[in-house]
């Protein structure tokens, strides 16, 4: 159907969608600004594509819609773009949304984009970051996890390929802070690399149960009948 009318270039990119690949490649037939656009900016087509799928754009046979709305809609300027999505306008979110892993976005990746797109504390910790993939976008969830983590630590992160399309350091910093809470002591220091995560995470969890085995031996067994 499409093939005569989607360029090459724009054809790969929505093979790595793991989602929307359907509503992405109608939007490219019905809108040549939006073929532009995804290849521009991937993550933010994304984002407008997932934007319309809400409002209702993308069902059943009123799929054309979409295109309509693309055409009717689909400024050049992105940052024109992001406040019609009601998103920060600004160069350095447009280039956070340009380093996005496209293979790793998922659609409950979308609330989790535009929840860091108007936070400025989590804008400040990821703008150094080479890309955002998986394990970067689930640290991200939350700002005590993101905060818990140092610079060089996010870094070795974003650079971990198995961490861009998995979170295992988001779950261990999060199981950790957990067991922190339950003992009702603070996180010392943030983690300087996942090695010394795994090293604080080792300790903490040996600590736990050698603490609990000294608890239940401490107790009195009941008296003899």
């Amino acid at each position: 159907m499409f093939r005569d009318r989607i360029p090459v270039a724009v054809a790969r990119i929505v093979e790595k969608l793991r989602s929307l690949q359907w509503e992405v490649l109608v939007a490219c037939s019905l809108s040549e600004r939006f073929a532009g656009l995804l290849t521009g900016n991937p993550a933010l087509a994304y984002l407008w594509v997932s934007h319309c799928k809400e409002r209702g754009y993308c069902q059943d046979g009123a799929i054309e819609v979409l295109g309509a709305q693309l055409v009717r809609g689909g400024e050049t300027n992105q940052r024109q773009l992001l406040r019609h999505l009601n998103l920060r306008s600004t160069k350095g979110a447009l280039r956070l949304l340009r380093k996005c892993h496209l293979p790793a976005l998922r659609s409950d990746h979308v609330e989790l984009l535009r929840t860091v797109l108007r936070d400025d504390r989590r804008m400040e910790r990821l703008r150094h970051l080479p890309r955002l993939g998986t394990g970067i976008l689930e640290l991200a969830r939350s700002t005590r996890i993101l905060q818990s983590c140092s610079p060089a630590m996010l870094a070795e992160i974003a650079a971990t390929p198995e961490e861009l399309h998995r979170a295992r350091t988001a779950a261990r910093i999060e199981s950790h802070l957990a067991l922190l809470d339950e003992l009702g002591m603070p996180l010392s220091r943030p983690f300087r690399s996942r090695e010394d995560l795994h090293r604080q995470h080792r300790e903490l969890t040996n600590g736990f149960h050698e603490l609990r085995c000294q608890l239940e031996s401490s107790v009195l067994p009941p008296p003899a009948p």
